[in-house]
């Protein structure tokens, strides 16, 4: 609790040193761990916070929930193939924590492995508009133009961010007469 308060203070030594006290005390408690990298991030000490994420990761259970500010933490002190490897070892990812897996593997030049997992994505959630953007948009972004081209022509619902990756798509290789198409079906569309 005193640490809560000293986090609250803008007190981040004190907090840390409640905190440490509090972990010696109870050494299975996620949410110690999560307020000692609070702390630390307010300290601006991001390998501090990395720590207390790692301690969580080996002494805790049920950590999950906590996943993507450990890998954003991770990533700010280039420790993101860490991040890589402790997504890959849990069993059910959310949604926004699978995401954050494959910033991760783009990142890390692993866009096979992102492109993998997207497509896992879309099979599991077909109806998630903006997943199938951003598929399309990892395919044009690894170079894989054609793939995103036929990945946004085959939904017949697209939003307006599909249809303006779609237009820059085809612009960008060389098919004016797709483009001025999509033009008109997209102001022929009420919802466009």
């Amino acid at each position: 609790k005193k640490a809560e308060i000293y986090l609250a203070q803008n007190k981040p030594e004190a907090g840390l040193k409640a905190i440490k006290e509090a972990i010696n005390l109870v050494q299975n408690n996620k949410y110690y761990y999560v307020l000692g990298a609070q702390l630390e991030k307010v300290n601006r000490n991001m390998e501090g916070a990395a720590q207390f994420y790692e301690l969580m990761v080996k002494q805790t259970t049920d950590f999950q929930a906590y996943l993507v500010e450990l890998a954003t933490t991770y990533q700010a002190i280039g420790k993101t193939k860490d991040a890589i490897h402790v997504f890959e070892k849990q069993p059910n990812l959310s949604l926004d924590q699978n995401m954050k897996l494959v910033e991760m593997y783009v990142q890390e030049s692993k866009e096979k492995n992102a492109v993998q997992l997207m497509e896992t994505l879309l099979d599991k959630y077909p109806s998630d508009f903006d997943l199938k953007y951003q598929y399309a948009n990892l395919l044009s972004t690894i170079g894989e133009p054609q793939k995103a081209i036929a990945a946004l022509e085959a939904e017949p619902n697209k939003t307006a961010e599909m249809r303006l990756l779609l237009s820059n798509l085809y612009s960008g290789s060389g098919q004016s007469n797709a483009k001025y198409n999509l033009l008109i079906e997209s102001f022929g569309d009420p919802e466009a």
